[in-house]
């Protein structure tokens, strides 16, 4: 799991990322909102993000709204710290869209406990496969078959969607949702499922999200892979770890 710490505190900055790191989550800093947006636009795979509320420039709160503006951002859980404690504030950050928020000076325990809870109501990027085993009735040489081909298609589907503008319809491009929609229920890939069933109901204002889906698919993708190499450094001077994650 990558998660983007903002915080224009270095000290802070530290903790969090020692912490998270100490835990198995890959880390990307960055010192203040404008480049927290600049390196979630870069990077496709940040599936948390945890911002400090007081910041010159950009505060948390106003990255907060940004990101709740961008479709393709909408999902994005965001944690608030803060060493505010007055009722005003909290209401303005839950207002604006935040998951939960951390009382500074931060503690390892309540950090690694609202990271997880939080996760635990987010939909599963990839489904594990033994689960999908028992329920297809197939052994694990014909799973790994399936997930190369499953894999070959997702990524087929991210080089065509990257080549769409932003006011581009997937009308004009080859992507069969449907398709990719029985595909990502047969392998258990419930977040872009989600997001598939939601471009495909015609009630839906939806239907042309194709940006918000190529996040899911670049996340899933490094899922089905395993290979955090794809994911580029972001826009910051801060040193940032990108590494593979140690299993928790």
């Amino acid at each position: 799991m990558s998660i983007l710490i903002v915080d224009d505190n270095a000290m802070n900055s530290r903790i969090l990322e020692y912490n998270l790191k100490k835990n198995g989550y890959q880390t990307f800093v960055v010192s203040s909102g404008e480049k927290a947006i600049e390196c979630l636009e870069a990077i496709h795979e940040i599936q948390l993000v945890i911002s400090d509320i007081m910041m010159p420039g950009m505060s948390g709160l106003e990255l907060l709204e940004e990101i709740r503006k961008r479709r393709d951002w909408r999902n994005i859980p965001v944690i608030m710290c803060t060493s505010l404690t007055d009722s005003e504030t909290v209401r303005k950050a839950a207002k604006a869209g935040c998951r939960d928020y951390i009382i500074k000076p931060i503690r390892s325990v309540q950090l690694i406990q609202k990271v997880r809870e939080l996760m635990i109501h987010e939909e599963a990027v990839l489904r594990d496969r033994s689960n999908i085993v028992g329920e297809l009735e197939i052994n694990y040489e014909v799973y790994e078959d399936l997930r190369r081909a499953f894999t070959d298609f997702v990524a087929d589907t991210i080089e065509v969607l990257g080549k769409l503008g932003k006011e581009e319809s997937l009308d004009d491009t080859s992507v069969d949702l449907m398709k990719l929609l029985e595909s990502a229920s047969l392998m258990g890939a419930e977040r872009v499922k989600k997001t598939l069933r939601a471009m495909l109901d015609p009630k839906s204002d939806s239907s042309s999200d194709h940006l918000l889906l190529l996040r899911d698919l670049k996340v899933l993708l490094q899922a089905l892979t395993g290979n955090n190499e794809m994911i580029p450094s972001p826009p910051d001077e801060q040193s940032t770890d990108t590494s593979t994650p140690d299993k928790q």
